[in-house]
């Protein structure tokens, strides 16, 4: 369990370990997997998944992004999702790219 697409996809680099992330996409309903190895390659169904890397008004991550950094199953889903919500900025990020920005930002969170 996550806050967000970027927490959930991050772990593989955070506790270096194989992760599978299950969701669904918050407009479609849809399920959507992506794995993530501990070499960060990711694989996930459905082929066309992305994250919308969002934002909804100012302040803490956990109240403004986390609610919108997420999955859907097509990059149209998650434009159509951005033109209905007009308090919600962002852009779509390709899973490869959002599993590296989950590694860059939690790879390393443990490291002591």
């Amino acid at each position: 369990f996550a806050m967000c697409a970027l927490d959930a996809l991050g772990m593989a680099a955070m506790l270096d370990r194989a992760i599978e992330v299950r969701s669904t996409d918050p407009a479609s309903g849809e399920p959507i997997v992506a794995r993530v190895g501990t070499d960060g390659r990711a694989e996930w169904k459905p082929q066309q998944a992305v994250v919308l890397a969002g934002a909804r008004g100012d302040g803490p991550s956990y109240q403004g992004c986390c609610a919108v950094l997420n999955f859907f199953a097509s990059p149209a889903s998650a434009e159509r999702y951005l033109r209905e919500q007009p308090d919600v900025r962002g852009h779509v990020m390709s899973v490869p790219a959002a599993a590296a920005a989950g590694a860059a930002i939690f790879g390393d969170a443990l490291a002591g």
